[in-house]
């Protein structure tokens, strides 16, 4: 049955679903579907002769640089844009929509035309066409009052990418982006000189943070992010080139309305007027409920609601004393002193300022409530000369009334910031007038104070002048109303387009070359072939390149066109830090985001390892690890490499497997092994990968004195295995045969930097009863590991708890693993220490073998490892941080709890 949509109220048919791609409408022919725990390509439509590549399946082999990923078609798209997908992002490649969907589309004042930009577009600003982008101030649309909040301390990012045809003529700035009113605005802005400029300008105070003259040069591509931190109160300046810039302190913040726009490629050039000569009153610096009266010098209302009213421009600190007297007329409770920018002036100054009440005399240091009594306080008669000294080295004022001081109600330092005068209402009765003067010039002074002060500034009103328009190109456009991560501030900025097939391209339009080859090529009979129908010839194995880690698209492009795409993440791993881990008092939600259990297939005729042997028992405190044996008739099912039922159904183990990867440090279990042979007991550190001729990956693999393994006929591979493990029961090299004195008393410790040692030769590596033993090694021997297989001396099948692990350095001057159990050193091996950071690996598993050397046969049905504790102390150490081929596809999560 096809699916429906309502549609005008009724259901109908769903023939299509379709996707924006290149500024028009296609089929939509792919989406994720979740199988088995993995995201899988689903086709969608039927796949027609077309006159581009397509892909029909990828195999993901990689995710880190220089691994592997296999395609079946011809292509993968690549892309990234700011992670999380908040906040609204224009790519500008042909559309004006939002990327995440979050907010409705952008606008232009012309209509939009594009131009090629590698292999993107990018929306043109056109010589004269006076053409920019807005975003939307209606419902759906970004506006700065969202950016900023209603406080002006939202915390945000903006940023842009752009070239300018031209830089501006002397003395002028083209803005890049901006947003605000005369009173209150922020932009980013280009000099003559090629500098850039992050300005945030409120209430007579201009903040600019800018990088140096010749950043930006005619006609070349400039990124830039500026972000404001509204819990430090910061600025800061990004490029692309590393270039940054801070501010150093609190800046003020800016308010924006739910007018206001954010502007790219157009700005305003903002004016001040000249500074009137005294400090006054006006409509635009008080509250609404306020009459201005006097040329400004005076304010009346009805009332005593609060509200407050500013006079003058700011003072800055540091700039020596300033001095104002004010008088109240009628007043019930006149609040008075001095305020910083960007306030609410609907509350009482106290609240915003630092100030004093006419009522009693109290001091108010941005507080609500009755105010704090002081040694000057008492209340100031109606009629009186009011002195507010303002010293802005100390950052304190001092209070006089009719010429005698009251003495300072705040502690020198109190106020370190920009400030204004300001007066009004404190009192809440709603019958009491208030009125007030204020008196800014000496001839006004009743009582001038002695020595050297200065009248507080007149106001400069800002007003708007020309509107100016940026010429050149835009794209990428990211809003958001958080702060940007670092790492995503830099994948970001760093785009340099190139272009070959196949491509990874993130969302900036950056595209890297990825090297590839088709399967045929690779081999006329893979190393390890795949069936025909899984592996046609078309199949492309494509390097991860190295670029920046972060969320890509990945495609392929030839003549004709590119392919349809899908995403590839690329994370290199990092090591984790140390951990102790208590079964008995767990926090269950941490253990299942850092560990999870194998669900794979390795050595020989088994039934793999599979997560529903991993057992987390929240009841007894312990992790049991299980095995099914020889004689298991269960519901459980083997698996194979990938994870797929084998049809396998016996000797089925079961592993657990950290997420993240651990460098050289000390790695201890506290367990209980299972008694009976046939089954290995293992811990183990792991990395594995495998590097084909013509690819990078191999010559990288190939410099580490790694051998090929295959041959000229079934072609070549060569396998980086770093690991460590310490694996029981065993025999010892010293039986006379496999199977001869297999017991838990014996271990095997062991080294791997890869895979082979050339057993063609007579050496003393391989057990007595190989017939190519030789207690002397032959002059071509060499080997990748080192593998010694001892008898420790310890019953680890007694039913009791043991301290199994060992110790990694890589101190250069004496690499190095040390085995221990129980508290006591067994072995210490000194040849092919890894140097690779790998995964923890701890559980049980069936070696099959050409010989099954945990035992030859496994005559019970289930046996378990109990597990309590597990422990991992990190060594200041170096260690290589490189990705894996299969870093996904052997895992699940673990099972529910019993």
């Amino acid at each position: 049955m096809p699916k429906q949509v309502g549609v005008n109220g009724e259901a109908r048919d769903v023939v299509g679903h379709y996707v924006g791609a290149g500024g028009a409408w296609r089929p939509m022919r792919y989406h994720l579907v979740g199988v088995d725990g993995h995201w899988r390509l689903a086709d969608t439509t039927d796949v027609t002769a077309a006159t581009a590549p397509s892909i029909q399946a990828v195999s993901v082999y990689g995710g880190t640089p220089n691994q592997e990923l296999r395609l079946q078609g011809d292509g993968l798209d690549a892309l990234y844009a700011p992670q999380p997908a908040t906040g609204a992002f224009y790519a500008l490649d042909g559309g004006l929509g939002d990327d995440f969907q979050n907010f409705v589309a952008v606008q232009t004042a012309v209509s939009p035309v594009y131009v090629p930009s590698g292999r993107r577009q990018r929306l043109a600003l056109p010589p004269g066409a006076g053409q920019y982008v807005q975003t939307a101030t209606d419902t759906g649309g970004y506006t700065l009052l969202g950016l900023t909040g209603s406080d002006g301390l939202a915390s945000y990012t903006l940023g842009l990418k752009a070239s300018l045809d031209a830089l501006p003529p002397a003395g002028e700035v083209r803005w890049l982006l901006y947003a605000g009113q005369p009173a209150a605005w922020l932009g980013v802005r280009v000099t003559s000189a090629g500098a850039v400029e992050y300005v945030r300008y409120s209430d007579g105070l201009e903040a600019v943070v800018a990088v140096d003259d010749g950043i930006v040069a005619a006609g070349e591509d400039v990124g830039v992010i500026v972000d404001y931190d509204g819990d430090a109160g910061t600025m800061g300046l990004y490029l692309g080139d590393g270039q940054s810039a801070t501010s150093s302190g609190r800046v003020p913040p800016v308010v924006g309305t739910a007018t206001d726009s954010v502007y790219a490629g157009r700005g305003v050039a903002m004016m001040l007027a000249a500074a009137q000569a005294q400090p006054l009153f006006n409509t635009e610096t008080a509250a609404s409920a306020w009459s201005i009266l006097e040329s400004g010098r005076r304010i009346q209302k009805d009332d005593d609601a609060y509200g407050a009213a500013t006079a003058g421009d700011l003072v800055q600190p540091g700039t020596g004393t300033y001095y104002v007297e004010l008088e109240h007329f009628q007043s019930f409770n006149v609040q008075f002193g001095v305020a910083p920018v960007a306030i609410d002036r609907t509350l009482p100054p106290g609240v915003i300022g630092w100030c004093v009440a006419t009522i009693n005399g109290r001091r108010f240091a941005q507080e609500t409530g009755g105010g704090t009594p002081w040694s000057g306080d008492g209340a100031i008669p109606a009629g009186a000369r009011i002195g507010v000294l303002y010293d802005s080295d100390d950052g304190t004022w001092e209070l006089f009334v009719d010429g005698v001081s009251r003495g300072s109600p705040f502690a020198a330092g109190t106020i370190t910031e920009p400030v204004r005068i300001i007066a009004g209402s404190g009192g809440d009765s709603g019958t009491d007038a208030n009125d007030i003067r204020v008196n800014g010039q000496r001839d006004q002074w009743a009582f001038p104070p002695a020595g050297t002060v200065a009248e507080f500034p007149g106001w400069r009103k800002p007003t708007a002048g020309a509107t100016t328009f940026t010429e050149g190109a835009l794209y990428n456009l990211a809003i958001r109303s958080a702060l940007m991560s670092a790492d995503n501030r830099q994948r970001f900025l760093n785009m340099t387009p190139s272009g070959v097939t196949p491509i990874v391209r993130d969302r900036g339009g950056m595209e890297t070359d990825a090297s590839a080859y088709t399967l045929a090529q690779r081999l006329a009979g893979a190393f390890e072939p795949l069936p025909a129908a899984d592996a046609p010839a078309s199949d492309l194995i494509m390097t991860v390149p190295d670029v920046a880690p972060g969320n890509y698209e990945l495609f392929v492009r030839n003549e004709l066109g590119d392919s349809n795409s899908t995403l590839l993440t690329v994370q290199p791993p990092r090591p984790v830090g140390g951990f102790e881990l208590d079964f008995g008092a767990l926090d269950e939600a941490a253990f299942r985001t850092h560990w999870m259990a194998a669900h794979t297939q390795w050595g020989g005729d088994n039934g793999g390892v599979s997560r529903e042997n991993v057992i987390l028992d929240r009841a007894a405190g312990l992790l049991r690890l299980r095995a099914l044996g020889d004689d298991y008739t269960g519901a459980v099912q083997g698996v194979d490499a990938d994870g797929e039922p084998s049809g396998v159904n016996t000797r089925i183990g079961g592993c657990l497997v950290s997420r993240g990867y651990l460098g050289p440090g000390r790695i201890e279990v506290e367990c209980q092994l299972p008694p009976q042979t046939g089954v290995a007991s293992a811990l183990w550190t792991f990395h594995y990968e495998e590097g084909y001729p013509g690819h990078p990956l191999y010559d990288a693999i190939k410099a580490d004195a790694i051998h090929d393994s295959g041959s000229a006929s079934a072609g070549y591979v060569a396998i980086r295995n770093h690991e460590i493990d310490m694996e029981f029961p065993t025999a010892l090299k010293t039986a006379s045969g496999p199977y001869d004195g297999i017991a838990l008393t014996h271990g095997r410790f062991n080294t791997w930097h890869g895979e082979l040692r050339n057993w063609s030769v007579p050496n003393n590596d391989v057990p007595q009863w190989d017939s190519n033993y030789s207690a002397t090694n032959d002059p071509a021997y060499w080997s990748e590991y080192t593998d010694h297989w001892l008898d420790h001396g310890i019953n680890l099948a007694d039913g009791g708890w043991h301290t199994i692990g060992f110790e990694w350095h890589t101190d250069p001057d004496d690499p190095r693993v040390a085995f221990f159990i129980d508290g006591t050193w067994t072995h210490t091996i000194r040849t092919h220490v890894p140097d690779i950071i790998g995964r923890l690996w701890l559980g049980l598993w069936f070696p099959s073998g050409a010989y099954a050397w945990a035992g030859e046969t496994a005559p019970w049905i289930e046996q378990e490892m109990l597990v309590r504790r597990i422990a991992y102390t990190p060594f200041d150490e170096p260690a290589r941080e490189l990705g894996e081929s299969y870093p996904h596809s052997e895992f699940r999560d673990i099972p529910g709890s019993v």
